[in-house]
């Protein structure tokens, strides 16, 4: 009997593979447009906060809204969406 193919298992598979230093990695390449990505200070202030915050699993995602925190950090409008409180707000 063939195994079965489940789509979910193989995509946490390859998720796996990716090490929190690879994302940081590509994040803090990526070229700074104005309006797209926030410059080199907001954005390793804004991963000092989400390293703290007790919704960063796996040293490398948000559990609240599910994206690698540090491409969320790198984005110009994005904002932190912790319940009640957008923990990046004075920044």
């Amino acid at each position: 009997m063939p195994e079965s193919y489940c789509p979910l298992c193989e995509i946490r598979e390859l998720q796996s593979l990716i090490s929190p230093e690879y994302v940081k990695e590509l994040a803090s390449n990526m070229a700074i447009e104005k309006g797209e990505t926030a410059d080199d200070e907001i954005y390793y202030k804004r991963l000092t906060v989400c390293e703290s915050c007790d919704a960063f699993t796996g040293r490398i995602v948000c559990a609240y809204c599910g994206s690698y925190a540090a491409f969320r950090a790198r984005s110009a409008t994005a904002f932190c969406p912790y319940p009640g409180k957008n923990k990046w707000e004075d920044i």
